[in-house]
């Protein structure tokens, strides 16, 4: 009968040896399963971020105002017009008088209202889907004030428009058009529930 005795030493170094690989073991574990898991978990709760160059999109380096229709598609107002993107095409779409669009407000009915520089109206998509310009011009020769940039377009809870440059305040409904004009300047339009909120410096 072959009995091995072990000193107190061996049963140590027997025990440790067995404690580290045991460690080792669930380390490696934990580094396979971090290093094949990570790339698959660390894009979970981040918002995909896509950036678009200037040769991407085909427009001026700045926009100023964004607005979605009920599609999903978003239009830009940017220096060169009214950008437009659908999730993968772009294409930019100028006003009357080719000059830079500040402002954006979008309806239900598919029109894109615009205000620009001395110039505001609306696009619309025609029989093929392409969109269309109107321009309100007629109706701003009958201001007292020549328009300035319209750096805000927003539409009433009632369907009105409102447009705001520096020297007044358009509001359009129904072919009819009235205009408010500041002590200073107007520096702020906003829609809040039912009321439009104005800032005059």
């Amino acid at each position: 009968m072959n009995t091995t005795i072990r000193t107190d030493a061996q049963k140590i170094h027997l025990a440790l040896r067995w404690v580290f690989r045991r460690l080792a073991q669930r380390w490696l574990l934990v580094f396979l399963c971090g290093t094949v898991l990570w790339p698959q978990l660390s894009g979970q709760g981040v918002p995909f971020v896509q950036n678009f160059s200037k040769a991407d999109y085909n427009g001026g380096t700045q926009s100023w105002d964004f607005a979605q229709d009920g599609d999903g598609i978003l239009y830009m107002a940017n220096n060169e017009g009214l950008l437009e993107f659908d999730g993968v095409n772009w294409a930019l779409h100028p006003v009357a008088n080719k000059t830079i669009v500040r402002s954006i407000a979008a309806d239900s009915k598919g029109r894109i209202y615009v205000g620009a520089q001395g110039e505001i109206g609306f696009f619309s998509p025609d029989a093929r889907g392409r969109l269309v310009y109107t321009s309100f011009q007629p109706q701003l020769s009958r201001l007292k004030r020549k328009a300035e940039d319209f750096w805000d377009a927003l539409l009433a809870a009632d369907g009105a428009l409102f447009f705001r440059s520096g020297n007044q305040i358009i509001r359009i409904k129904d072919g009819r058009v009235q205009s408010w004009y500041p002590e200073g300047s107007f520096l702020y339009l906003q829609r809040m529930g039912s009321r439009i909120i104005a800032q005059d410096s």
